[in-house]
């Protein structure tokens, strides 16, 4: 009876150790996403002017991670969506989730487009719930990185917002 009781004593101990490991390394996993580098400076030399990049956080697992491939996907949306013959259109209103879910339809809404544009606004929600605040901001960056290049944001957009703060706020 006790060689009984002692291997299933073992047992227990060896699935504790192996529950703990497994913690452990979940939290080691959690920490390292969390600190993530998420934006990279580069500064020009006796310049005081600076690129800050704001790193992709979520290539590979909402879009293609690589140029080839996200030009593929790209190219099959546009491939498939309809266009409707529209003209004089001025403004679009697309999703953008994953793009397995939402690729399609944005296509077909760029595929609308019969101009080319200088400027493009995007306007999404904060995704982050660190950042508490109410109204509009734009991020601290001066370019995004992603998979087809780097996109430049608007000084001339964060000049208008911080001209006029409340500009979108409820009155």
């Amino acid at each position: 009876m006790t060689k009984k009781k002692n291997k299933k004593c073992d047992k227990q101990k060896i699935f504790f150790a192996v529950k703990i490991i497994f913690l452990v390394l979940l939290i080691l996993a959690i920490a390292l996403y969390l600190n993530r580098t998420t934006r990279t400076e580069i500064e020009f030399g006796d310049d005081i002017s600076k690129m800050i990049i704001r790193n992709p956080v979520v290539a590979d697992q909402f879009y293609p991670g690589s140029n080839a491939s996200l030009n593929a996907v790209i190219d099959e949306y546009f491939k498939n969506a309809q266009e409707k013959n529209l003209s004089n259109v001025k403004a679009i209103i697309v999703p953008h989730a994953g793009y397995i879910y939402s690729g399609l339809v944005a296509a077909e809404g760029f595929a609308q487009l019969d101009e080319k544009y200088d400027k493009v606004f995007i306007i999404a929600t904060n995704h982050n719930s660190d950042a508490r605040y109410s109204g509009i901001s734009i991020a601290n960056f001066t370019h995004y990185s992603t998979p087809l290049g780097l996109v430049k944001v608007s000084s001339a957009a964060r000049k208008l917002l911080k001209e006029n703060p409340d500009i979108f706020n409820k009155s």
